[in-house]
């Protein structure tokens, strides 16, 4: 569901006082050409859909047909200076090319950039994945576009174990990627939990945690805490939520709500914070055979996705990822109840995403440079079950 028109066009949240500049800098253009608007026409009334085609096109068609993404996650190139391929049944065939000059980098993602601002819902979230080699750049670029006050977060996840000739090299092991969140508008909430994790607490031969009290009202048990630094404003609103312990000393404690993992062990509930280096993230080396089997340059673990996808938004909400790669953000997105929108150039990247989402309903698009627009209406692919009987 849109905003209405009334909350108006999104707006930076202040005016950037430094900024990146470069050789042939300039604004992108918003013009979109008839043949991509023709191809991309049906677009504004499907539910997924994947296209191969230049990403600046579709945001400039989404633009025009206010299109808008919930959450938009991208994977881009990294400006490694390599050219990424994938081992094919007659030898290595090329994925994608990572072979920029510096300014042409800066100038191909600050386009983008600007059109995902413009297309972003305005309660929505954007979150960029990049390494030490443009984390700078892309910082900059998205503090202009978007706004100091809309920074959210810098998320540090570990891609890869310190291994090998990495960990006898003569620097510290580059093993780790950033992700920068901003959200479209300044203080705008996130529609789901903050990401959690469950540690289990020591429990007594009965199996109630040591330690812990027990909430008759909430059936549950319950660690406390000393009060702190919260205001009695805020300890009045604990309270309204059940969330406050009165000691018979007349101390005042903040109550946290033990819950059962899917073992059934009691658990803390821990918000994380902006390190990402646990079990619930790990890098893809550890992912699942099935995930492992994909075997796509430069993908990332569903669990990665898992864990934005369910903060940055709520089933049925859009999501979109403009450079596709494997189609990890779509095949999470989709379990998640989310819409998906995917968009990559890359022939390897949308057969391996076609494959990937065999079981999913979805309209794939065409409307690359010199390649006749087409549309295709994938149905989910029906695997018939052998009888009970049969087994």
């Amino acid at each position: 569901m849109r905003p209405s028109d009334s909350q108006g066009e999104k707006t930076r949240s202040q005016r950037p006082t430094v900024t990146l500049t470069w050789a042939g800098k300039q604004q992108p253009n918003t013009a979109v050409s008839p043949d991509v608007a023709a191809a991309l026409a049906p677009l504004s009334q499907a539910g997924n859909a994947l296209v191969q085609a230049d990403n600046l096109d579709v945001l400039r068609f989404m633009a025009d047909a206010r299109i808008e993404p919930r959450l938009i996650y991208i994977d881009p190139p990294y400006a490694t200076q390599v050219d990424h391929g994938v081992q094919s049944s007659d030898g290595a065939a090329l994925a994608y090319s990572d072979t920029w000059e510096d300014a042409t980098y800066c100038q191909a993602m600050f386009e983008r950039l600007v059109l995902m601002h413009r297309v972003l819902r305005r309660d929505g979230f954007i979150f960029v994945q990049c390494d030490w080699r443009a984390s700078a750049w892309l910082r900059v670029m998205l503090d202009e576009v978007f706004g100091r006050a809309c920074f959210r977060n810098e998320i540090v996840w570990r891609r890869a174990p310190n291994l090998g000739r990495q960990a006898a090299s003569a620097q510290l092991g580059r093993t780790a990627d950033s992700i920068f969140v901003y959200s479209a508008a300044a203080r705008t909430l996130f529609p789901g939990k903050l990401p959690q994790l469950l540690e289990p607490c020591e429990c007594t031969r009965e199996g109630s945690p040591i330690g812990a009290k027990w909430d008759e009202q909430a059936q549950t048990f319950f660690t406390t805490a000393p009060r702190g630094d919260y205001s009695d404003a805020s300890i009045e609103r604990l309270r309204s939520e059940g969330r406050v312990y009165d000691s018979g000393t007349g101390k005042v404690y903040i109550k946290y709500p033990l819950v059962r993992d899917d073992a059934g062990r009691w658990c803390k509930a821990i918000t994380i914070d902006t390190i990402w280096t646990d079990d619930g993230v790990k890098p893809l080396r550890h992912a699942t055979k099935r995930e492992l089997a994909i075997d796509y340059v430069t993908q990332k673990p569903e669990a990665l996705l898992e864990r934005i996808v369910k903060w940055a938004s709520e089933p049925g909400d859009l999501v979109a990822d403009f450079f596709a790669g494997s189609g990890t953000t779509l095949a999470v997105a989709h379990s998640l109840g989310r819409r998906f929108l995917g968009v990559d150039r890359g022939e390897i990247a949308i057969q391996t995403t076609t494959n990937r989402l065999a079981d999913t309903a979805f309209v794939r698009f065409s409307c690359d440079v010199g390649q006749q627009p087409s549309v295709q209406r994938r149905r989910p692919r029906v695997t018939r079950r052998k009888d009970a009987s049969a087994r």
